[in-house]
């Protein structure tokens, strides 16, 4: 598998991960993609796959499509990783999960 190498960046994800959350409740789906960019970067892999998935999903209501595929094709070269159900049903690994979204993103 590909192992990203990067800086991380140190920071507490859960108050980013709230406002992520709302901003999606709030179908304010570019601050979201902004948001999950940030974590994205803050993250070594595996875990960078969470943000990832979650960005995807973003660029999906979005419709940019392009942008969703290039998320998921990131995630599927990384090591899988088991996701919680709340972050894609019926997707129990970080894999299954980029292949779902590839599909719906055509």
């Amino acid at each position: 598998m590909v192992n990203e190498k990067k800086p991380t960046i140190n920071i507490n994800p859960g108050p980013l991960l709230q406002e992520a959350s709302a901003a999606v409740a709030a179908k304010d789906y570019q601050k979201a993609i902004t948001i999950f960019t940030t974590l994205s970067e803050a993250f070594p892999p595996p875990n960078v796959s969470v943000p990832l998935i979650a960005r995807a999903k973003c660029y999906i209501q979005l419709n940019q499509y392009k942008e969703c595929l290039a998320d998921a094709i990131r995630v599927l070269a990384m090591d899988d990783f088991p996701l919680p159900d709340e972050q894609l049903p019926n997707c129990p690994t970080s894999r299954v999960a980029a292949v779902t979204l590839a599909a719906q993103g055509k």
